[in-house]
């Protein structure tokens, strides 16, 4: 009975130490997932930017 509790108290401490890495697992691929929406913002808007120039501008680099 005793060897049992041991094992047990193993078992639950090693699933605490992956649940703790699939939990910074999950925060770092919501960081990333966060960065690619801020990403994406800011190329709408430099998109929103791109069509307030007037169309001469483009002409006059060539």
């Amino acid at each position: 009975m005793h060897g049992y509790l041991i094992f047990i108290a193993i078992f639950l401490s090693i699933l605490l130490v992956i649940v703790h890495k699939l939990v910074q697992i999950a925060e770092a691929i919501l960081k990333l997932l966060h960065i690619i929406e801020d990403m994406g913002k800011q190329i709408h808007k430099l998109k929103r930017h791109k069509k307030k120039l007037p169309r001469y501008s483009g002409k006059k680099l060539k």
